[in-house]
C-alpha cells in the first residue's frame, strides 16, 4: 500500500505528540521537509488537543533547508533541531527555536566536511546531562 503525503504528516504529528508532551509544554511542534513560503519546509506549532496548527518558521536554505527528525526540547522551552540541507555547501544545519521570541537561530553549519557526515535522519535527543 502506497503512503500517501496525509499519512506521513499524520505520523511526524504523532511522534510531535508524543515527544513534546514528554515535554509537558501546552503545544504541539512539528517540522515539514518541503512547503512554506520558499518551498524549504517549516516549523509548525498547534495547540496541546491537535488544533489550530500554523507555520511560525519558513526555512530558506541559508539558514536551513528540509528539516527532519525530532525537535528536543529544553527545560527552558528552546527547541533544537537539524535540517537535511542548506546552510554552507548545502549540507546541514543545527538550529534553535525560541517560541517565547519568535527567533530562528542558526548554531552549526556542518560545512559539508566528509569527516562530520551528511545527511541525518534522526534528529536530535534531549539528554540529562
Amino acid at each position: 500500500m502506497k503512503t500517501t503525503f496525509h499519512q506521513l504528516v499524520l505520523t511526524f504529528l504523532l511522534l510531535a505528540f508524543i515527544q513534546i508532551s514528554n515535554a509537558q509544554t501546552k503545544y504541539l511542534w512539528a517540522t515539514t521537509t518541503i512547503g512554506g513560503t520558499l518551498g524549504y519546509g517549516t516549523i509548525l506549532q498547534g495547540d496541546s488537543d491537535g488544533s489550530n496548527f500554523h507555520v511560525v518558521y519558513a526555512f530558506d536554505q541559508t539558514n536551513g533547508a528540509q528539516p527532519i527528525g525530532n525537535m528536543a526540547v529544553t527545560a527552558s522551552g528552546l527547541l533544537y533541531g537539524i535540517t537535511v540541507r542548506g546552510g554552507y555547501e548545502d549540507s546541514c544545519v543545527i538550529y534553535t527555536y525560541d517560541p517565547a521570541t519568535g527567533t530562528y537561530t542558526k548554531i552549526y553549519d556542518d560545512m559539508f566536511l566528509p569527516v562530520n557526515g551528511d545527511i541525518p535522519v534522526g534528529g536530535l535527543t534531549l539528554c540529562p546531562n
